[in-house]
């Protein structure tokens, strides 16, 4: 293979990647929008109470926080419905 040639593959190979990653990011953004939860008021205060009460200091959600507490990132899942309300008012 020649130098001019090896350049070529290079500057062509460069060019497709940098293409595909353009196609890629725009289809992303695209249907990032429709990907994403709605934030409502109740999400909100979930948030506050997160930050006020500093849970991110043991548990984990969504892969962020510490490891000395249960990963929270869906505990709504594993549990029996109305079982996180109740633990969070009396919490024995």
């Amino acid at each position: 293979m020649t130098t001019k040639s090896a350049r070529n593959l290079f500057v062509v190979g460069s060019l497709i990647c940098f293409a595909a990653l353009i196609v890629l990011t725009i289809d992303t953004m695209s249907t990032l929008d429709k990907r994403a939860p709605e934030i409502t008021e109740k999400v909100d205060a979930g948030k506050k109470v997160w930050h006020k009460y500093d849970c991110i200091g043991c548990h984990t959600i969504f892969g962020n926080g510490s490891y000395f507490a249960p990963d929270l990132t869906k505990a709504t899942e594993r549990k029996p419905k109305g079982y996180l309300k109740k633990f969070l008012w009396t919490p024995v």
